[in-house]
């Protein structure tokens, strides 16, 4: 919102005991502002709902976001939940600087892969795929 951070996501991908892997799945949205005592560089690039003048219910509000995400996640071979999250994708087509697996990456989103994250073409002009569990946005433009 306003080029600023309202939510955020953390996935991670895990072995389980069957055999196969588990995704275990963070998601975080900015209710209040920081308190004035968060330094300025962890406050800067954030917004929050109540500056932004909404009214909500946080239990309605966490209640609604599990039924979506159990609807995304019970059909996922029909591809709208990839085209909801490329349509919001505000990366998309922009540069953008990354930094995953203690690496510094710049590029251009090119697209999403639900396996395997972000699709940049480097200034190189080579393709990365960036995943999310180890990858975070920089900056961009």
């Amino acid at each position: 919102v306003r080029r600023q951070k309202l939510a955020g996501i953390l996935i991670e991908v895990v072995p389980n005991s069957r055999g196969s892997r588990t995704a275990i799945i963070g998601i975080g949205i900015n209710v209040d502002p920081p308190p004035p005592e968060v330094s300025p560089e962890l406050r800067s690039g954030r917004v929050a709902l109540r500056e932004l003048g909404c009214a909500f219910d946080r239990l309605h509000m966490a209640g609604e976001l599990l039924l979506e995400l159990q609807r995304a996640l019970e059909h996922p071979e029909s591809g709208h939940l990839l085209d909801e999250w490329r349509a919001r994708n505000i990366l998309q087509n922009h540069r953008a600087t990354f930094a995953s697996d203690g690496r510094t990456y710049r590029g251009q989103v090119m697209d999403l892969d639900p396996m395997d994250g972000l699709i940049v073409r480097l200034e190189d002009g080579g393709m990365i795929h960036l995943h999310a569990q180890t990858t975070s946005v920089v900056e961009y433009e």
